[in-house]
Parts: C-alpha cells; structure tokens; sequence
C-alpha cells in the first residue's frame, strides 16, 4: 500500500508530529510506503527523511492564510496551477492508494484528488479562525463543498466535529483521537515548583497571560517557582514576551527554551504543565502531561476537557488572575492522581489504537491495507 500525506508547514509541533507518527506505524508495522508534499524545506522533511519517508517540496498557497490574503488570492490564481501539475506529476510516479490530507489548510489534496481520480482522507486537525486566526481565501458557499469532495472527513476530538457540523451540517465528519507515543519518566529533584507551557509561541497560545499570571503569584509574595516557555514563534510576538519579562524583572522568574526536541527527557524535571490556548482542537501536549504524570491547568475551552476530563484545573482564556490562584493552588497541594492520568493516556491515546482506526477507515473507503 501506499499514501501520500499532504502538509501544510515544515515545523514540527501538533499536526506534523501526529502525521509522523502515524507514518512511522505504517512503516514499521505494515509495511506500507509513505511519502509527502510538504510546500518548503523545514525540520518536518529532515526528520521524516531520517525514517525514511519520501518528500517533495513543493511551494502550493494554501487556501487559508492569517496575513496578504489578498496577495495570496492573486498568487493562489497565478502559481498554484504549476504547483498543481507539479503535484500530480509528482503523484502520477508513486500512485499512491489515497492522499491523506493533514489537515484543514491542506486543500492540495481533494485538488490532486479529483484530478487523479484517487481516494482522498481530509484530517481536520485545527478550528482555524478560533486557534490560528486563519481566514478563508475562497466564497464562503465553496467551503463546505469542497470539504465535501473528500472521500472521507475525520476530526480529532468531538468537539471539533461539533464545530465543522454546526458551520457545513452536510459533511459527514468521523472522529479518531490523535495518537501521542507512550513514554516514561524518571522525575529529576529539583527545589520548588515548576511550571511549563509548550507549543507554538503564538498570541493564540496564551503564553503572555501566563507571563501576567506570573506578575500575579510574584505580587502575591509568592516564590519558589519557575515558568519554562518551550516553543518557537515569530520574532515580533517572541520579542513581546522577552520584552514584558525584562520590564517585569521576571529573569529569574522565566526561561524561554527555544524548540525542545526531546520533550520526554525534559518533563522529567516539570511538575505543572500549562495548557493556555485560546481554542485547542486536541492538544497533543496535555497528553504529553498525561504521561508525564503532571499536574495540568488548562483554559476551560476547545478540545482539552473531552481529553483529560476532570483531572484538570480551568481557567477562562484571559481571566490570568485565576489562572495564577491555580498555579498558586498547584505549588501548595501534592498531586495524587498521577497514575490515573497516565493510565488514561495510554488506553486512549495510544499511537497503536489511533493507527488501526485510521487503517479501518481507508479499509472501509474500499482501500486494500496489505
């Protein structure tokens, strides 16, 4: 069997990583070939090379975008059509089984789909608006049919399904819950407590609310904590969170990581994992807590209460002032359920479960899987 998954991004968080790890269980476990379109170079191709994955690279303006949406209107017009022969090209080689778009930004794939007459999976992964603050770059009426032109829709979590379903009732939408690999720590001793947030450095990700819960606890008289913000992002958001922990004298207060690659190794020495998105569709980084076995503090909307239920702190996306009496709450009380968050994470989100889900789907598509 072959796939061609089709990304919209080259970094490695949320949407790629899950892709990864279902490629790396197709390889190793059924032995089906697996390769990308990916529209530039970045770590997703470096990584997914080493695992041996094919990719191309290949520049398609995809149909959502945050800024020059009217520059990319124009482009989409007059650059996509190469990119889409390109593709097909590229995919006429292979003749792949299906095309696996990764996301709801990925409209490359129903586009190669149709053209090739090739069975097309849509993974919506992301609200957009309500997370990314992506708009469309199509009429509003083409949304919903060409979401429809998918063989099959899956989500990631109930909630996101409920949210396509109120806005295109037509699609039929099925929901597999992303699968996060299973590890083990050995917790470092380390004085105090610390806290961590880990994702994208984005405004949508909350983490300069977690900055002002910060101000919040140190005002308070509070001490003996740490805050590690583990990510990337652009440099004149990053640059506005550097400058606010500068003017706040909060340097002994606040790390700023970078990308971390091993995240496994470094949740050893955390005790709290913030999860402070705006809207998360799944958010593969509380299950990552979950293994951890941490305590976790999310904001009370999206995706991460149907994950981790009522093993979670809530705060109003915002409301800071909470958010640091919850962190205040975290450094004062031992965490017992440990165990239960772990055990959960594994029956759930097991990489294996999600994989063979994802398999029955393409098996009931009418695809052959061996």
């Amino acid at each position: 069997m072959k796939i061609v998954f089709i990304t919209h991004y080259s970094d490695l968080y949320g949407a790629n990583l899950s892709m990864l790890g279902l490629a790396e269980m197709f390889i190793e476990q059924y032995d089906i070939d697996v390769y990308i379109i990916c529209p530039q170079k970045g770590k997703v191709v470096d990584v997914a090379r080493k695992k041996g994955i094919h990719v191309k690279c290949i520049p398609y303006i995809y149909w959502q975008g945050q800024r020059f949406i009217t520059l990319k209107k124009l482009l989409r017009v007059i650059w996509n059509p190469i990119c889409i022969e390109l593709s097909c090209c590229y995919v006429k080689k292979i003749s792949p089984d299906v095309i696996h778009s990764n996301s709801s930004v990925a409209d490359l794939g129903v586009v190669i789909s149709k053209r090739m007459k090739i069975p097309c999976v849509w993974h919506l992964r992301e609200f957009g608006e309500e997370d990314y603050n992506l708009k469309y770059m199509v009429p509003s009426k083409k949304i919903g049919e060409l979401y429809s032109s998918a063989n099959r829709i899956i989500a990631i979590s109930e909630y996101l399904r409920a949210s396509y379903k109120k806005k295109y009732p037509v699609l039929d939408i099925s929901v597999v819950y992303n699968g996060v690999k299973n590890f083990s720590v050995k917790r470092k001793k380390h004085l105090g407590c610390n806290f961590c947030v880990i994702g994208r450095i984005t405004e949508q990700k909350g983490q300069y609310q977690v900055l002002k819960a910060v101000v919040e606890l140190i005002k308070s008289k509070r001490d003996g904590f740490h805050l590690y913000i583990v990510g990337e992002g652009k440099d004149r958001y990053v640059n506005k969170l550097m400058e606010y922990v500068f003017s706040n004298d909060l340097g002994e207060y606040v790390t700023f990581t970078g990308y971390v690659e091993d995240i496994s190794d470094f949740l050893c020495g955390m005790d709290v994992g913030i999860m402070s998105s705006k809207c998360e569709a799944f958010g593969r980084v509380t299950v990552e807590y979950m293994y951890a076995e941490m305590q976790v503090i999310a904001t009370n909307y999206g995706g991460t209460k149907e994950i981790i239920g009522d093993n979670a702190m809530y705060y109003d996306f915002g409301d800071f002032i909470c958010l640091a009496d919850k962190m205040g709450k975290c450094m004062d009380n031992h965490y017992e359920n440990r165990d239960e968050l772990r055990l959960m994470a594994e029956k759930k989100f097991n990489q294996r479960v999600c994989t063979k889900n994802i398999l029955n789907i393409y098996k009931e598509m009418g695809i052959r899987t061996n």
